[in-house]
C-alpha cells in the first residue's frame, strides 16, 4: 500500500504531505508472510528498484516527503537493513543516502486512491475498472490488483506479456477483466512487429 509515515498530523492528504509541514514520508507498506518471504529479500528488492544515491533525497529539512528510507521494527530488522545497505554500497561507486529509521509508533496512513497501484492506473483504466474494486481499501488489499500492477510496471515487454498470460491462466477472472487483458496482450504483440 502507498501512503504516508512518520509525521505529526493525523490522516494527512497528499497536498499537506508534499507541502512539507507534516514531517511524513511517502512510503510503501509491505505486508508479507515471514514463512515465505524474508526481510532480507525485501531489503534486496528495495535496493534494486530505486536509486539510493540520488542526492535529492538529502533535502531532509526541506522535503521529508521524498526521501529514501527503510523503516525497521526490531533490532534484527535494523541489523539486516544495515547489512543490506553495506552490501549494496560495495557494488556502487556513489554514496548511498538512504536513512535507516525506526518505526517509532507513528501510524501509516493510506494515500488517496489515485496514488495506489500506479502502473495499473497509469495506462490501463479499462482493466482497472473491470476489477470492480470500489473503495481505496478494496483496491489496496486486492492481491490481483497488486499482481497486475507489478506485471504492468515491468519495462521489458516480453516479461510483461508472459506475466499477463501466466496470470490469466492462474486466476478465475470476470469476462470484462479477461477481455481487457486480451486487449493489452494484443497491443503488446503489435508493438513487437
Amino acid at each position: 500500500a502507498t501512503g504516508y509515515y512518520g509525521g505529526s498530523l493525523k490522516k494527512p492528504n497528499h497536498r499537506q504531505v508534499t507541502e512539507g509541514s507534516t514531517g511524513h514520508t511517502e512510503a510503501v507498506k509491505v505486508v508479507y508472510d515471514r514463512r515465505r518471504v524474508s526481510y532480507k529479500s525485501l531489503c534486496r528488492v528495495f535496493w534494486e528498484t530505486h536509486d539510493p544515491t540520488n542526492k535529492d533525497y538529502l533535502r531532509f529539512g526541506v522535503d521529508t516527503h521524498h526521501r529514501s528510507a527503510i523503516f525497521w521494527r526490531s533490532g534484527e530488522e535494523r541489523k539486516q537493513a544495515q547489512e543490506s545497505k553495506i552490501k549494496r554500497q560495495m557494488k556502487l561507486n556513489k554514496r548511498i543516502v538512504t536513512k535507516m529509521l525506526p518505526c517509532d509508533g507513528s501510524e501509516f496512513y493510506l494515500a488517496e486512491n489515485q496514488h495506489q497501484k500506479y502502473y495499473l492506473q497509469k495506462g490501463y483504466i479499462p482493466l482497472c475498472e473491470s476489477l470492480g474494486l470500489r473503495s481505496t481499501e478494496q483496491f489496496v488489499e486486492s492481491h490481483l490488483a497488486c499482481r497486475l500492477n507489478g506485471i504492468l510496471g515491468d519495462r521489458d515487454e516480453t516479461n510483461k506479456s508472459a506475466g499477463l498470460e501466466t496470470l490469466m491462466g492462474s486466476y478465475l477472472l470476470p469476462s470484462e477483466t479477461k477481455l481487457a487483458l486480451e486487449n493489452i496482450l494484443q497491443e503488446l504483440k503489435n508493438k513487437d512487429f
